[in-house]
Formats: C-alpha cells, structure tokens, sequence
C-alpha cells in the first residue's frame, strides 16, 4: 500500500519527535561538556557554549585514568558476551544476570526456524547436535549478532556489580571510575559529561560496525514461521 503525501508528513514528524526526544540528553550532555566550569552552573541560562572549550575533555582524560577505565569495560564486555581470561569475576557476575535475558531474546529466534528442516538435517544423516550447527545456527545468525549487541551494551553501562565487585582501578569499569570523580563538595559536571560523552563512542562504533546483522536479525526474530 502507497501511503499518501499527509501520512508520509505525519510519518515524518513522529519519527522525528521520537529522534529529538532520544538524542536530546546527549545533545544535552555534548553541550555542557564543551563549557568552562564557571559557565555550567549560572543564573542567565545560556544553550550555546561561548566561547566553547575542550578543557573538560582533557581533564577526564588525563585526571581520571579515563583510557584504562574504559578498556577495563571494553574487556569486561567482551568477556561476557565470550568469557574466559581476565577480569573473571565481575564477567561471571554480569553474566550470571545477562544469561536469561539472553535465553528469552533468542527463543524467538529459534521458535521461528520451522522444525521440519531440522528433521530433514537428521533424516540425511546429521546428529541433532550437527543439524543445530549446520542448519539452525546459520539461520539465527542474525539473531546472534542482535541479542550479543544489546547483552555487550548492558554489560558496558552496568554500574552496581561492578561497583560491589571491584576495588582497585585495574579491574574498575567506567562507570565506577566516573562516580569515584563526585566529591562530597565537588561536583565536576564538564568533566563528567566529558566522560560519557567519550564511552558513548564505542557502544556506536560497535552498533556501526554490526548494524545490518542486527537489523536483520531483528526483523527475522519478529516474525514466527
């Protein structure tokens, strides 16, 4: 069905409102994140930052060991989506919890694989463990990739185990690291925003990076065959 000129406008502005609403707070952030200190907090509200500065980039980066942090979440992440090695125990923690949800997003990938094709796979002569790899993954392969995007992004943000289950900075995620900065009378609000800012960056670059494979497997996963 064509839809007419009018619901292709509504379409828009819809999609739209919805865009505006979910990049606002990083739009938000990005903006406070580019101020001096002293301009953050004032009494004449100002959205633009002027001048704006890089200060708050360099401060995060240099005062709150920021690229060791974010690599202890880069290897807690991953990890958890594949675990072995290092920083163990908070990646059987996270997947302790993960592992469910994981289980319930992938049962409609697997309830929309007809049975019958895993019957013909052990009719030819494939064990049901062969007809699970040679058919059945290959066609949830989509699935996969979406559920380990959204499971990775979990595992990235997760603040309270990695909190409980860390104490020194070479096992700290960022996070922690992030809420370690906030002062019982100080509150850096640049170099914060600065700092989210830049953990955004993987969770889009991985999204880049994976993106048609996830959308893929999404669509796939909605509907049942």
């Amino acid at each position: 069905m064509r839809r007419s000129p009018f619901e292709r406008v509504i379409a828009y502005l819809i999609t739209g409102g919805f865009t505006f609403f979910a990049a606002f707070p990083v739009l938000w952030a990005l903006n406070i994140s580019l101020k001096f200190e002293k301009d953050i907090i004032t009494r004449r509200f100002t959205f633009w930052p002027n001048p704006a500065t890089l200060t708050n980039y360099v401060a995060i980066w240099t005062q709150s060991n920021l690229p060791d942090l974010m690599w202890n979440s880069a290897v807690t992440t991953f990890f958890t989506v594949g675990i072995c090695d290092t920083r163990i125990g908070l990646a059987l923690a996270y997947t302790a919890f993960l592992l469910p949800i994981f289980i319930w997003m992938m049962k409609g990938f697997f309830d929309a694989i007809p049975s019958e094709l895993e019957e013909a796979a052990q009719i030819d002569g494939c064990t049901r463990l062969g007809a699970m790899v040679r058919v059945v993954l290959p066609l949830v392969q989509g699935g996969l990739w979406a559920c380990a995007v959204f499971i990775g992004i979990a595992a990235w943000n997760e603040y309270l185990f990695a909190l409980m289950l860390t104490t020194s900075s070479g096992s700290r995620t960022w996070p922690v690291g992030l809420q370690l900065m906030v002062g019982e009378f100080q509150l850096p609000w640049g170099a914060l925003t600065a700092g989210g800012i830049l953990s955004i960056l993987p969770v889009l670059a991985l999204f880049a990076i994976v993106q048609r494979s996830m959308v893929r497997g999404l669509a796939q996963g909605a509907v049942k065959g």
